[in-house]
């Protein structure tokens, strides 16, 4: 990883209700790797502006896209996998929150909803990568005032997120109405990128959607099935690998694309593409040298 600025040297503290929010760090990075399974006691706040990534968390696996946010709770094993072709890039802002005291907060209370969370994630709808930019310019520029402009910022930045995460169902299904097109183009770049190991389960989750709605939505979209589509995405990938990777074999296109058996790749590439992969490979070869 590279990181373009962080809060080294600077302590943030301000109050979430009667609750203190103490800021650890805040960092932008580039991922040129995956970073393996890990855990903080403390919450960690994630918003992807760029490229392309998996996140591997409580058994599930989520696709990070441009304009994904998820939010990490205590001592909760994570791992997060970038796309060594289109590295992943993010803001993340690492916090603590003291203990309840004094009177006793309200159930659906800001600070109260972080209480006992273990993992949230849904795309942004509250500007919360916006804020990021507004952290970065602040941290960037250090004018007068800037340590309770970040503050401030930060602040509003954590009330936005639980905002995000307390939304009624009902509300969110009201949002999702509006941004049909954004979901298209999530489940676009989703089956582009993260075909290999997707599931219905994350790609719903990252669509703040049922597993049923999200299976409709994808029969309207593509006239097919989630798993169906799947397969088609995983081929569409193994058929680019085998005219742009003369250093792989088959059976290693095979299973980079996610089929583990090498026969039922070449099984089910056949009927997709009317050739066996080496026949469709030494075609394409072919082809190319003509021209």
């Amino acid at each position: 990883m590279r990181s373009e600025f962080d809060f080294s040297g600077i302590e943030l503290q301000f109050e979430l209700e009667n609750r203190k929010v103490r800021v650890l760090n805040a960092k932008k990075e580039v991922f040129f790797e995956s970073f393996p399974n890990h855990m903080h006691g403390f919450f960690e706040l994630h918003y992807i502006f760029g490229g392309h990534g998996e996140l591997i968390c409580l058994g599930n696996r989520y696709p990070l896209l441009a304009g994904c946010v998820y939010l990490n709770g205590l001592n909760v094993s994570h791992e997060q996998r970038t796309d060594t072709e289109d590295n992943m890039t993010e803001y993340s802002l690492a916090f603590d929150l003291t203990p309840s005291r004094g009177r006793i907060q309200a159930a659906d209370g800001l600070a109260q909803r972080l209480d006992g969370m273990k993992l949230w994630i849904g795309e942004d709808r509250r500007g919360i990568g916006e804020l990021f930019r507004q952290i970065e310019r602040e941290l960037t520029a250090r004018e007068i005032g800037f340590r309770d402009a970040l503050e401030s910022l930060c602040r509003l930045l954590l009330i936005e997120v639980i905002r995000s995460f307390a939304e009624p169902t009902d509300q969110v299904s009201r949002h999702a109405g509006i941004t049909s097109d954004r979901r298209k183009f999530i489940m676009d770049e989703a089956f582009i990128y993260l075909y290999r190991d997707m599931t219905l389960s994350s790609l719903a989750a990252l669509l703040n959607l049922s597993e049923r709605q999200t299976a409709r939505d994808i029969r309207s979209y593509y006239g097919m099935s989630f798993t169906e589509f799947r397969g088609r995405s995983r081929l569409s990938a193994a058929a680019r690998l085998l005219t742009e990777r003369p250093d792989m074999t088959v059976a290693e296109v095979g299973e980079v694309v996610g089929f583990s058996s090498a026969a039922h790749f070449r099984k089910l590439f056949a009927a997709f593409s009317g050739e066996t992969p080496a026949a469709y490979r030494k075609r394409a070869w072919e082809d190319g040298e003509k021209k």
